[in-house]
């Protein structure tokens, strides 16, 4: 059997391999799995009210509110017939949303969600829940444990006062519990550092693995079921909202945050609690470049956040900022920005220290990627074109369009502010999400 990747054909032998192949590979999904001799006695009676009572807090007219407790299961879709055998029962899903304790461990032994916190002992933990109970409590108690470690800051949408915090990471622990392939016995983590909280579930990707483009990404539903009754709940809203709503609260709970969502059999999502800009660094890198801005530009290129890899070296600006050309050097390769770099062609940083501003600049990138780089950063703040070509002094309009902003716009780094109106008099050029990550190392 091959798994076949963007990077060749690769033979898969391992058990766990081939199921998430096989995963990947299917027709339905596995939510649905029916149980025939799993009965209506085998799930959590006292739910039932708790549920209603959170639908009609949402919804006082609720359709599902005038069925009994077996009509509910039933337009939930979590008691159904299989249209090709003929058979009946109720599913994998009805058991992890209603199920007892026990039942649930018989089922999927492995469902467990371990929740930690690790500020001081980064070892062990400071701190742990182990959560393996339904999803319906599974919700509350991950709520609950990160309330009592996250704080909450005042925070006014309109006249009302919102939680920043419960409007982040009541989208986290839902997509953790909603997208979760639970099939696979890899468990459920939610970590609490210093720095940033890490969350992690097993998946089947429907994407390229690696980062997501943010600025331009199609949700695909993992467990339909299981996310059309959150959402009868509130705890969910409509498919790819739980990215959207974190990627625009993020920023007003930490000052120039951005989160970061990793697409593969493990989704990961990663939100910093701290940023850490690039500050007297950007200033570095503005003269290697040669780039003369206004000093409200340079402010924006200040506050660029430091990737996480990086952030070892704030105390050494130089080498930071030889570790951060590094870094775009060997993401151009990867992204094939220009042609390849080897490691031995970077000069190491004894060599390099000693040079002059702009020798720093030229022997460490191309001239390609020097353009790059520095069409990233005079378009954080959205410009229109002509204006970035008078700021690199670019005079032929369509070889810098076809070298450059069309190579940084199909490799989603940067974007058109009015995209279905390309020749737009008012059409502007911005950094995405993903080239300020490219920019900061991260």
């Amino acid at each position: 059997m091959y798994d076949r990747s963007e990077d060749g054909d690769f033979r898969v032998t391992d058990p766990a391999r081939i199921a998430e192949l096989y995963n990947r590979k299917r027709l339905f999904y596995t939510e649905g799995t029916l149980y025939e001799y799993l009965r209506f006695e085998d799930l959590r009676a006292d739910l039932f009210p708790r549920v209603r009572r959170l639908m009609a807090n949402r919804n006082p007219d609720h359709p599902w509110l005038a069925l009994d407790d077996r009509q509910m299961l039933a337009k939930a879709g979590l008691y159904k017939r299989d249209f090709q055998t003929g058979k009946e029962g109720y599913t994998l899903a009805a058991a992890l949303l209603f199920g007892q304790d026990e039942v649930i461990a018989q089922i999927v032994p492995h469902h467990r969600i371990d929740a930690l916190v690790r500020r001081q002992d980064l070892d062990r933990y400071d701190d742990r829940l182990d959560v393996r109970t339904n999803l319906i409590e599974a919700y509350v108690l991950l709520m609950e444990f990160i309330g009592k470690h996250l704080p909450d800051s005042f925070y006014l949408e309109g006249t009302t006062r919102v939680s920043l915090r419960d409007k982040i990471f009541r989208e986290v622990v839902a997509n953790i519990l909603v997208h979760r392939e639970y099939t696979n016995a890899r468990p459920t983590t939610l970590v609490i550092y210093s720095d940033r909280v890490e969350a992690e579930n097993a998946n089947v990707p429907h994407h390229s693995p690696g980062p997501m483009q943010l600025d331009n990404f199609s949700p695909y539903p993992k467990n339909p079921s299981i996310a059309k009754f959150f959402l009868q709940l509130g705890r969910v809203d409509e498919l790819g909202s739980g990215i959207l709503n974190i990627t625009k609260y993020l920023p007003r709970y930490v000052r120039g945050a951005a989160p970061r969502f990793v697409d593969g059999n493990v989704f990961q999502t990663v939100l910093p609690l701290a940023v850490y800009p690039l500050g007297e660094v950007a200033d570095l890198w503005l003269s290697y470049l040669d780039l003369s801005v206004s000093e409200s530009d340079r402010q924006m290129t200040r506050q660029l956040a430091v990737g996480q890899d990086l952030r070892t070296l704030l105390d050494n600006p130089e080498r930071l900022a030889y570790e951060l050309g590094t870094s775009w050097v060997q993401k151009g390769n990867r992204l094939n920005l220009e042609k390849h770099t080897s490691d031995d062609e970077i000069p190491a940083f004894t060599n390099w220290q000693g040079l002059s501003l702009a020798q720093k600049g030229n022997k460490l990138l191309s001239i390609r990627l020097r353009n790059m780089v520095a069409t990233l950063l005079v378009c954080l703040e959205p410009r229109p074109l002509i204006e970035v070509m008078q700021l690199l002094d670019f005079t032929s309009r369509s070889r810098f369009k076809t070298g450059y902003t069309d190579a940084l716009i199909q490799r989603g780094l940067l974007a058109l502010t009015l995209p279905a109106i390309p020749s737009s008099p008012n059409q502007r050029y911005q950094t995405t999400i993903r080239g300020r990550n490219f920019l900061s190392g991260g």
